[in-house]
């Protein structure tokens, strides 16, 4: 069952919309691959030998992959820039129609390197789309990087650059016709 990454995947995906929703939308085989997929992501995240690590990574400079990060997205569309925790954490939000949308970049957490999430708030009242204010269903697809190495850092520049966009370009479309959940 673990092979099936697809089958993974929308079990994951439906849990979490499940859950938000209130109900339960996965069957109970689902439900077993939703576990065995997190069981194994624990075990994963705790030995790096697992992971064919023989050691943790070695030390990255934090302020080379800001800068690195910075001059990468910069100009990309994603909105006008915030440095909103700077150096540490930053975002950007981009008006999308009577929304906007928060992209935000974290380099600076203990147990993670890097991080991104979306948030999508109605302006100029804040109101969030939803009512957790981040986008659930963009955590399933883990986008925290916490194994990198001096010289993975171009490649996870240009893979946070590809997600950022692959989501802002579905974003009007995803929001078209919503409005928010609360006044």
């Amino acid at each position: 069952m673990w092979n099936n990454a697809g089958t993974t995947f929308r079990a994951c995906v439906k849990r979490a919309f499940g859950q938000r929703m209130g109900e339960m939308l996965i069957s109970p085989q689902e439900e077993k691959l939703y576990e065995e997929f997190y069981t194994r992501w624990r075990e994963y995240a705790g030995d790096p030998q697992l992971g064919g690590y023989p050691q943790f990574p070695p030390k990255i400079s934090r302020t080379g992959l800001r800068k690195l990060l910075r001059e990468k997205l910069a100009g990309q569309g994603f909105g006008k820039f915030d440095g909103w925790d700077f150096p540490t954490e930053w975002r950007y939000r981009l008006p999308v129609g009577p929304w906007t949308v928060e992209t935000y970049v974290d380099t600076g957490g203990s147990s993670r390197q890097l991080e991104f999430k979306h948030n999508i708030v109605k302006d100029p009242e804040g109101v969030p789309l939803l009512d957790s204010g981040v986008i659930p269903l963009l955590g399933l697809l883990f986008p925290i990087w916490n194994r990198l190495t001096p010289e993975d850092l171009p490649e996870a520049a240009d893979d946070l650059t590809v997600l950022i966009r692959h989501f802002l370009n579905v974003v009007p479309s995803l929001l078209k016709g919503i409005k928010p959940t609360r006044q």
